[in-house]
């Protein structure tokens, strides 16, 4: 690991510097509590859920109540909908969406016409027909995987939608790597560590803080549902109910709260992150005291189903022996069949393979990510009998082999707090990431704002843009 050193020091130039320049830069601001500094400009993300719907081809009439009411129903699933009239505008719009999976609803006859132009754009992740004859439809459609009905009545269509977006939300978990042996890929390991440092930090809220974090949140979420009336219900519920001691209840619900996190977490959106950030400690939080009374001994398997596509299987089977980190919360159970009914919905998707992950847990061990049985507290009760693992849970990959037809098992065993590697990596990056004048402040209790150790993390990355961005978003908030 040392040897890297001086290679490093070209990848991630002038830490120091530029977090004495932020620090300084900090001191121009005028720290307020007051929410109303929040600009529309801020708090504005185009979308911050995983799936947008488009419909091309209207065939509702936005003027009158069956209009208004369908594209309620639709909205009560998908927040984001673009309706299109011209095939052409609707396909140049399809291929600016970068960050998005693409639910497509079209007419019978402009669906015959384009499926087979537009079915492997990777964009596009669910195509329903909507028609006034299925009969005239279904055998050309057959031959087509993402189309995943035919509908003559939208009620019906929402339930179908439901259904798979709850499927492809399981799947859309992103996942980071380092070998069981440093092969100077240093970039590689960066981005796995960076993600570990970013939640520690994260992490380290002060009480004052979270009440401040919960309004600017509740804030964001108005602004970004004001006009969605069944969303802006729910929030106004939350903002009323919400009890930190209800946080996996209100995760587990899988309404805003967790579609939002979800692809922030996905992609790696850390202002929104950052937003977020008491809910988040609140609910880590949650998991640490559910773990600290957990009264199991013996080592337990827990299984999580999903769909992963064959590039993503193809990092885990090289990877044996080495870490791999779940960005997200990850939610596993204690049974086998619910996993297996993940995993088999993999059939029939293009490019995609079941994967059922088998995790080796024991809780006399000190593992390095807190778990608990949420049974007891998630909105859905036993049905699921359901394991959550904290944002982040760092595994050892275990050799993988078939299941059954179709299906892998991957078995994977949770790291302890004293895994060597693990260790020398978080050693090695947290010298190379923290500049020195943070770690001093910090042994000396020095306060030091969030946005501020935030945004010092992202100049260590050699990341100045995003870092400078973060701060002037941020440095008022708290």
């Amino acid at each position: 690991m040392g040897s890297c050193c001086k290679q490093q020091q070209a990848f991630i130039p002038n830490a120091e510097q530029q977090y004495v320049a932020i620090s300084t830069e900090m001191k121009s601001f005028q720290t307020t509590t007051d929410i109303t500094v929040l600009s529309s400009e801020r708090l504005h993300h185009p979308n911050v859920a995983n799936f947008l719907l488009i419909w091309l081809d209207v065939p509702l009439d936005s003027k009158s109540n069956n209009g208004d009411k369908s594209r309620e129903e639709l909205q009560r699933l998908v927040h984001n909908i673009e309706m299109f009239s011209y095939s052409r505008l609707c396909i140049d719009f399809i291929k600016t969406v970068k960050e998005e999976q693409i639910i497509l609803i079209i007419s019978g006859s402009l669906g015959e016409r384009l499926i087979p132009d537009i079915h492997s754009m990777h964009m596009i992740h669910i195509i329903y027909i909507f028609c006034l004859n299925k009969a005239n439809y279904q055998p050309p459609m057959e031959n087509y995987s993402k189309v995943k009905g035919i509908f003559t009545q939208v009620k019906p269509l929402c339930e179908e939608l439901k259904k798979n977006i709850s499927e492809a939300e399981r799947d859309l978990i992103s996942m980071e790597f380092i070998d069981a042996k440093s092969d100077g890929n240093n970039k590689q390991e960066a981005i796995f560590m960076y993600a570990q440092l970013f939640k520690d930090i994260l992490l380290d809220l002060s009480a004052s803080e979270d009440i401040i974090a919960f309004k600017i949140m509740v804030a964001f979420c108005r602004q970004q549902y004001q006009s969605n009336p069944n969303e802006l219900e729910l929030i106004d519920e939350f903002e009323r109910n919400y009890h930190p001691s209800k946080a996996v209840w209100w995760y587990t619900r899988e309404c805003l709260l967790y579609k939002i996190l979800h692809k922030a977490f996905r992609v790696q959106t850390h202002t929104i992150i950052y937003t977020f950030r008491s809910f988040i400690l609140e609910l880590h939080t949650q998991l640490n005291q559910l773990a600290a009374n957990r009264k199991e001994t013996m080592i337990i398997t827990l299984c999580r189903g999903q769909s992963l596509a064959n590039a993503d299987f193809k990092k885990l089977e090289r990877n044996r022996d080495g870490l791999l980190s779940f960005n997200n919360f990850l939610s596993t159970s204690t049974s086998e069949d619910v996993a297996l009914n993940f995993a088999r919905q993999s059939k029939g998707k293009k490019n995609m393979i079941g994967v059922v992950f088998q995790i080796s847990v024991r809780s006399t061990v000190e593992s390095s990510t807190k778990y608990a049985n949420i049974q007891t507290l998630s909105y859905f009760g036993k049905t699921e009998e359901e394991y959550l693992f904290g944002m982040g849970a760092i595994f050892r990959v275990e050799p993988t082999e078939p299941f059954e037809e179709g299906l892998v098992c991957v078995r994977l065993t949770l790291t302890k707090t004293n895994d060597p590697q693990l260790n020398l990596l978080d050693k090695f990056w947290r010298k190379l990431f923290l500049p020195e004048e943070m770690k001093i402040a910090i042994k000396s209790q020095r306060t030091i704002s969030l946005a501020t150790k935030l945004s010092a993390l992202m100049f260590g990355m050699s990341d100045p843009k995003r870092a400078s961005s973060f701060f002037s978003n941020h440095s008022i908030d708290i």
